[in-house]
């Protein structure tokens, strides 16, 4: 083979090679994604959730917590995340409550805060659909009023089921689309006083917790009226 022939094989196979790669590029991920659905920047969210340096102390709220942080996806279903903290959570809880358009769904430990109370009646009111399952066997002398303000304002309420030693979870779904979980309780301490941590997930993975939200609501205890 002479030098010209191998030279003009050479290209061919670059030129070949180039059109495949573009073929993996912009034809497979179609395949992979069904139509209509979002692809996620793969390479942003990794930037996002992994590449980017800690916020300063500058950035910093004076009593330590980290700045807040914008939404990044974090799964490969283009679930988003967004971190919440407290001390400084409670703005955060009523603006979720006041984006409900279709229905709220809580599962929540320690329920104590009257104005969140009013916040989920305010939201009944306006044809959101709110049910919510507490834990009973928590000691509040403040539970019994809690619970029954919320049946008042038109709120679902029902008792944990005692088929587990607790019902220790914190979740707030919204309109079947968004959950808040983490440690947050509906307490005044647990939104201005404490160190805790939750995230707000916007994607897929929220069936489940919706899935897990309904078994649970068909498993909780109802509330005798008086």
């Amino acid at each position: 083979m002479d030098a010209r022939s191998f030279f003009l094989g050479m290209l061919f196979a670059l030129l070949i090679g180039s059109l495949a790669g573009l073929a993996l590029y912009y034809v497979a991920p179609q395949a992979l994604w069904p139509a209509g659905e979002a692809r996620c920047d793969q390479t942003a969210s990794t930037t996002a959730a992994y590449g980017q340096s800690p916020p300063s102390s500058s950035a910093d709220g004076l009593d330590g917590t980290p700045a807040a942080q914008p939404p990044f996806s974090l799964f490969g279903d283009c679930t988003q995340v967004e971190p919440v903290f407290s001390p400084g959570s409670s703005d955060t809880i009523r603006a979720l409550i006041r984006s409900s358009r279709k229905s709220i769904e809580i599962e929540m430990y320690v329920f104590t805060d009257e104005t969140l109370v009013q916040e989920l009646a305010d939201a009944q009111k306006r044809g959101v659909d709110v049910r919510i399952i507490i834990e009973a066997r928590v000691e509040s002398s403040s539970l019994d009023t809690i619970v029954a303000a919320l049946r008042d304002g038109g709120v679902s309420v029902r008792w944990a089921s005692t088929q587990f030693a607790l019902t220790h979870a914190k979740t707030m779904i919204i309109d079947g689309k968004k959950v808040l979980v983490g440690s947050i309780n509906f307490s005044k301490a647990a939104q201005n006083k404490n160190r805790e941590a939750a995230a707000i997930l916007e994607g897929k993975e929220v069936a489940s917790y919706s899935a897990i939200f309904a078994k649970d609501w068909n498993d909780a205890r109802m509330i005798k009226a008086g």
